[in-house]
């Protein structure tokens, strides 16, 4: 009785391992670059809108607003805002802070607010005139203003440019790389069927 067995080299494997190895690589640079771009798009786009973003520095207002969150302020007439709406304004000192309103008053000098963190236990202790406030906080991402902060820098900005580059032109590259591949398995296989080895028993 005939058998035929065929052997595979050691470097067919290595081969075929380093570029699935590739491919995952690949995958995960563009995923993450992607990601990136789109959490700072979500914080930074309803800037064109009349919008602004702010990055939440502090823990006064948790756990509704943590450390790092970007907050998306709507400009509003001060006389819409209420008492439970959380609103940012322009500090004394020229500081941008984000509190929730308390109190609302209105009198000969026009509209003013009292106004506290969640987390704190006393209220501000300046009086917010309608003129100090920007707008009123509609929605927050979390934690991308660690990544604003990063992509200001920069290492961020070549970082992301050079992401975003691989995404722009590194996926044409890639799949040659993967027909290369393809080919290279081809002629692996034929390589294969000319070191098929006879087994008699």
């Amino acid at each position: 009785m005939t058998s035929m067995t065929r052997t595979s080299p050691p470097f067919t494997r290595l081969r075929r391992a380093r570029a699935a190895a590739g491919r995952v690589l690949h995958l995960a640079a563009v995923g993450a670059t992607l990601l990136v771009a789109l959490l700072l798009g979500l914080a930074l786009l309803p800037n064109a809108w009349g919008w602004s973003s702010m990055v939440v520095t502090s823990g006064s207002m948790q756990p509704a607003l943590d450390p790092g969150d970007v907050v998306l302020v709507e400009p509003r007439d001060a006389t819409a805002l209420e008492p439970m709406d959380i609103v940012t304004y322009v500090a004394a000192d020229g500081s941008r802070v984000t509190h929730r309103i308390i109190d609302k008053s209105t009198d000969s000098e026009g509209t003013s607010f009292i106004t506290k963190g969640d987390a704190n236990e006393e209220a501000d202790p300046s009086v917010v005139k309608s003129r100090n406030v920007l707008g009123q906080v509609h929605y927050s991402v979390p934690r991308v203003g660690y990544l604003i902060a990063w992509a200001r820098t920069p290492l961020g900005l070549i970082a992301l440019a050079l992401g975003l580059a691989y995404v722009a032109f590194g996926g044409s590259g890639r799949r040659q790389g993967d027909a290369s591949d393809q080919g290279t398995s081809n002629d692996v296989a034929e390589v294969d069927e000319d070191h098929t080895a006879l087994v008699k028993t």
